[in-house]
């Protein structure tokens, strides 16, 4: 079973690797056909659960010269509980359990559909096209139940956040997201010497599916300027 199990450090540590490949190969003009050989800054990008993995990858293998997380909040909790210990792979453990009794997945399933109704209220606000969520739906993919129930758990992973040290853009909906209180999200990352915060204006959860999209990765894109040099770092 524990060679099954998809957890969050494995996903890390594959994310870490990728990472490191792509900067080697820019750098060496290996990337791809016609593409020379290249020192640019590289960014984190992540959205959600991806967000939360870019937060681990950077503060443990450090690839990456700025971070783009969005609409992921270090103390989002999907599974309410009282947790006895700060031992996240004890607390990964309980929070787990607790997962598979409330939604009935079996010890031995690895992978879970996410309810499509349950997530709807949270991923799309009422400017979303219904076909826009039709095409949605028919793409989604299974989640890895332990992965995702580790991103659920309140705090998991606040002592990476607070090894992040490179600037850090962080984004949330107005409408609707998985963060309490966004203001209170740049202080999770005190050893970044430039955090900046964004809400996305009639946004649910998933950005990129907001009539304001555009207007966000606008913003990104005049941020990155701001806070990058033109070459990348070389250590």
């Amino acid at each position: 079973m524990e060679s099954l199990t998809l957890l969050f450090q494995r996903l890390a540590d594959g994310d870490a690797a990728v990472a490191d490949q792509v900067r080697a190969r820019l750098r060496e003009g290996t990337l791809a056909d016609g593409v020379p050989p290249l020192n640019l800054p590289m960014i984190g990008v992540g959205h959600s659960m991806g967000g939360c993995l870019t937060v681990m990858v950077q503060a443990q293998s450090r690839p990456y010269d700025a971070v783009v997380l969005l609409g992921y909040a270090v103390h989002f909790n999907t599974l309410n509980m009282d947790y006895p210990t700060d031992d996240p792979a004890v607390r990964a453990t309980q929070a787990e359990a607790l997962f598979r009794t409330i939604y009935g997945v079996g010890p031995d399933v690895t992978s879970w559909m996410v309810d499509r109704d349950i997530a709807h209220q949270v991923f799309h606000a009422s400017d979303v096209p219904a076909e826009v969520i039709a095409d949605d739906d028919a793409a989604v993919s299974r989640m890895p139940v332990r992965a995702g129930v580790e991103t659920g758990i309140p705090g998991y992973i606040k002592h990476d956040a607070a090894a992040v040290d490179v600037p850090v853009f962080l984004a949330f909906g107005t409408v609707i997201d998985l963060s309490p209180g966004p203001h209170a999200e740049p202080a999770n990352y005190g050893a970044s010497g430039d955090v900046t915060l964004y809400l996305v204006e009639g946004s649910a959860h998933c950005h990129n599916f907001s009539t304001n999209r555009t207007v966000l990765w606008d913003r990104i894109g005049r941020w990155i300027p701001t806070v990058l040099p033109a070459t990348a770092k070389t250590t």
